[in-house]
């Protein structure tokens, strides 16, 4: 597949695991309730222009199953759990969400796979792109194809 017209580079031949962040969101706690606060560039790590949410899946469903060429994302559960599997192409790590102030970033170039929802589990998705089917590898050969150097060493 080639590069989206604007892109010099793809993110495919340097991104790594390493790059994916666990970061945690200011809540603010009282006796009515708690109050979780996300704010451009402060607690997510980039500005966010687009914001969507994934709700009544399965617990056996499979969403994401993707990576980008541009955007970066910071998936919160904001309500129950699920696990996230990342690879680079290398290596895959295995995170678990269920703290509705503690998210994970995803750079562009990374594989995600979101997993074992449990009953009820709201997933919130912060992107710093407007949505573009360009931006998209579905293909987990394409995928593999683009990071298979990282492979040989």
């Amino acid at each position: 597949m080639p590069l989206p017209s604007h892109l010099n580079s793809d993110p495919h031949a340097t991104s790594k695991l390493s790059d994916c962040k666990v970061v945690e969101v200011p809540e603010f706690p009282d006796e009515s309730g708690n109050l979780t606060v996300v704010e451009n560039g402060k607690s997510a790590p980039f500005d966010f222009c687009r914001v969507f949410y994934l709700h009544g899946m399965p617990e056996w469903s499979v969403r994401g199953s993707h990576s980008k060429f541009e955007c970066h994302q910071l998936i919160l559960a904001i309500n129950g759990g699920c696990d996230i599997d990342v690879t680079d192409g290398a290596g895959t790590e295995t995170y678990h969400l269920d703290r509705s102030n503690m998210g994970l970033v995803v750079p562009p170039g990374i594989w995600c796979d979101l997993k074992n929802f449990s009953p009820g589990v709201v997933v919130l998705v912060l992107a710093d792109t407007p949505y573009s089917e360009e931006d998209y590898v579905r293909s987990r050969e394409e995928f593999d194809a683009l990071t298979a150097h990282k492979r040989t060493k």
